[in-house]
């Protein structure tokens, strides 16, 4: 009885630290900055094919170089070679969350690589990065954009630091130093699938209604991005990935 108890306390005490990380950072998280206008040049044709194919966190920060500057979130989606597998959620537990069916939370997925994004709220500006060790362990990182000079590969992970954890730590809980890579700050955890998925063609009709719109917003340009070539298709998470409840016992 006892034993259960503390489950039960534990499971709580996670579920209110990560609803509370999700609430504060809507709240007040992430300033957007006055510098963050909406870019519209995008010219990746210099920059090979090998490069727009990145399956590693340190190859995503190699394409981010390579491309022209000031990069925007939806020009370095554009770039990525096709198809892309996605899977979408309209999960809001999360740092970076959905809102609603018109902005979901978008999973790029690459071999090992899982890069997320949103086309709208507090985390558009923001592209999260998890390379899968396992199904179910992954290390993170997190980059901020529009980029305008180079960045290293530790950017991402001083991004996320705290101080011996990181800002995922809420909800992808086990987290432990990663020493097998050169960069510091770095930190394994729970990879994650989301609880709640939305179907790829719902989430198209997005695509439709930008293209009616006069006048080219942040969202439909992220969407536009996505959908810019017609080569996506719909993927699911290893079946060894767990969900959040499941990793808190």
């Amino acid at each position: 009885m006892k034993k259960l108890l503390l489950i039960i306390t534990f499971s709580l005490t996670s579920l209110i630290s990560c609803e509370q990380q999700v609430t504060e950072e809507n709240a007040t998280g992430r300033t957007i900055s006055s510098q963050q206008e909406l870019i519209t040049t995008c010219d990746y044709s210099a920059v090979s094919i090998s490069l727009r194919t990145p399956t590693t966190i340190n190859q995503t920060v190699d394409l981010i170089n390579a491309l022209p500057k000031p990069l925007s979130i939806p020009c370095f989606i554009e770039s990525l070679t096709r198809p892309l597998k996605l899977n979408i959620t309209l999960s809001k537990s999360s740092a970076q969350p959905a809102v609603g069916t018109t902005s979901p939370r978008i999973f790029i997925i690459s071999d090992d690589l899982v890069l997320s994004i949103v086309p709208e709220g507090k985390g558009a500006y923001f592209l999260e990065l998890s390379q899968m060790y396992s199904d179910s362990s992954s290390v993170k990182s997190e980059l901020e954009f529009p980029v305008r000079e180079a960045i290293t590969y530790q950017t991402g992970y001083d991004r996320i630091n705290l101080g011996g954890a990181t800002a995922c730590g809420p909800c992808h809980l086990n987290e432990q130093p990663d020493n097998s890579i050169a960069e510091s700050n770095a930190f394994t955890s729970f990879a994650l699938k989301p609880k709640s998925n939305m179907d790829l063609v719902d989430f198209k009709s997005e695509l439709y209604k930008c293209e009616l719109e006069t006048s080219l917003s942040y969202r439909c340009q992220m969407i536009k991005s996505i959908f810019k070539f017609e080569q996506v298709s719909e993927v699911d998470f290893p079946s060894g990935t767990p969900r959040w409840i499941d990793t808190i016992n």
